[in-house]
C-alpha cells in the first residue's frame, strides 16, 4: 500500500473506532495471567491509530502494516467489519491502479 492510502486507512479506523465509543488509551496489562482480549475492548485499537501516523513519519511502515493488520484481525474476530470489507479497505483507490 502507498503511505496516503495508508494514512486513509488509519483516519477511516480512528473515526470507525470513536463511532463505537472508543476513547485513544493504552492497554498495559497484556502480559497477566488470563489475559482476556475483550478487557481492552477497542481503545487500545483507538490508541494504536493515534501513534501510527508519527511512525509513518519516521519510516516505519511496516511496523505500521503490522498494526493495521493486528486491527483488522480484532475487527474481523469481533463482528465489527467482514473480510471482504477489511479486504477493500486494503485495495489500493481506483486511481492508483491507472
Amino acid at each position: 500500500m502507498k503511505i496516503e492510502k495508508i494514512r486513509q486507512v488509519i483516519e477511516e479506523y480512528e473515526e470507525l473506532l470513536i463511532s463505537l465509543g472508543a476513547k485513544p488509551k493504552q492497554f498495559e496489562d497484556y502480559d497477566k495471567v488470563g489475559y482476556h482480549p475483550e478487557e481492552a475492548d477497542l481503545d487500545h485499537l483507538c490508541y494504536m491509530t493515534t501513534q501510527m501516523p508519527e511512525l509513518l513519519d519516521h519510516g516505519k511502515k511496516e511496523k505500521v502494516c503490522c498494526w493495521l493488520g493486528f486491527i483488522q484481525g480484532v475487527f474481523f474476530a469481533m463482528g465489527v467489519k467482514s473480510l471482504n470489507e477489511l479486504k477493500n479497505d486494503s485495495r489500493p483507490d481506483e486511481k492508483e491502479q491507472q
